[in-house]
């Protein structure tokens, strides 16, 4: 069956039809190439130019049409991440979660390509038809060759990767009288908000991390801590704000513009299977635990990123839009 959860996780801005800015350029050119295009040639006696004018004037506007779309979505790879890391220091290993949503102006020549600890797996909006049309080839990794990331078509991947790490933090009492935490951020990305339980039940907090920098996290309040993390989670859920068959506003011209996805449906002989709710996986209930709970476990830190921590996004070339990567770690 079709996976509606498909919808609620697009790269904005991208991959859809500015129906405004094609209605109002439609309009002028009937005008135009219509009594405008008439009233010029029949005050220059040549109304016999009409059966060139009206082809070449449609064949411009046409090319505009062509042209603003291909501009406007651009021909790199856009990527909408959204994952959950789960790190055990003492262990020293790690395991990743990630979704994530591609928009490809013209697909990567040599398609995706991904690590042997990684387990891909697609999420189509409606898996009966994109169904068998996938190639893949093992080598110095796992190669997506075909089918996986078609062009100007929205495409989804569900990733889960676990692997040995040295990465997290550096967690040390501060070596003043401040009563707060030395932090030394060798997570690989920056951090943008840090919580932090220690051993002792004690939470304090950091903002603006950068990689392989030291901070000082301050105390903070449980109820503060843990209604910053709730904020922060609720603020980023997936949502429908632009799905198929809904709207956004804005546009080119400055009027409201109405974009639309279109869909279609295609089922096969042995009828529609079951749909794969993402809302129920294991990334997307931890998050949810993590939204609910009154308590982080002791020994338990969470950093929110915007880049992506440890995510193979198949292709080195991407363009990162409204990503957002959660990091649980115990040391």
């Amino acid at each position: 069956e079709e996976n509606p959860d498909f919808w609620n996780f697009l790269v904005p801005g991208v991959g859809l039809a500015p129906v405004t800015e094609f209605r109002i350029l439609i309009s002028l050119f009937v005008l135009v190439i219509g009594p405008v295009n008439y009233f010029l040639l029949r005050r220059w006696k040549r109304l016999h130019l009409l059966v060139l004018t009206i082809p070449a004037g449609a064949m411009l506007v046409t090319g505009a049409l062509f042209g603003y779309a291909l501009i406007a979505d651009g021909l790199g790879v856009k990527l909408r991440a959204r994952s959950l890391t789960l790190i055990d220091q003492r262990r020293r290993d790690e395991v990743c979660w990630a979704r994530l949503s591609y928009y490809a102006g013209m697909s990567p020549s040599g398609g995706l390509t991904f690590s042997d600890e990684t387990a891909v797996i697609p999420y189509a909006a409606d898996p009966e038809s994109a169904a068998g049309s996938r190639r893949m080839a093992w080598d110095d990794g796992q190669r997506l060759t075909h089918g996986w990331l078609p062009a100007r078509t929205p495409t989804q991947l569900f990733t889960i990767r676990s692997r040995a790490t040295e990465r997290g933090l550096t967690i040390e009492p501060a070596t003043d009288a401040t009563g707060g935490l030395d932090v030394v951020n060798q997570l690989g990305v920056p951090v943008e908000t840090l919580v932090i339980r220690t051993h002792d039940g004690d939470y304090f907090w950091d903002t603006n991390l950068a990689e392989k920098d030291a901070g000082a996290a301050r105390t903070i309040k449980r109820a503060d801590a843990i209604g910053l993390l709730r904020k922060i989670l609720s603020d980023h859920q997936p949502s429908f704000a632009v799905t198929g068959n809904r709207t956004t506003s804005g546009g080119m011209f400055g009027f409201g513009q109405h974009r639309y996805y279109s869909r279609h449906y295609q089922y096969g002989w042995g009828g529609p299977g079951p749909s794969q709710s993402l809302d129920t996986s294991l990334m997307e209930n931890t998050l949810r635990t993590l939204l609910s709970s009154v308590d982080l476990k002791p020994g338990t830190y969470v950093a929110i990123c915007s880049r992506r921590p440890d995510i193979e996004p198949g292709t080195p070339r991407v363009e990162e839009e409204d990503c957002f990567h959660v990091i649980i770690g115990e040391w």
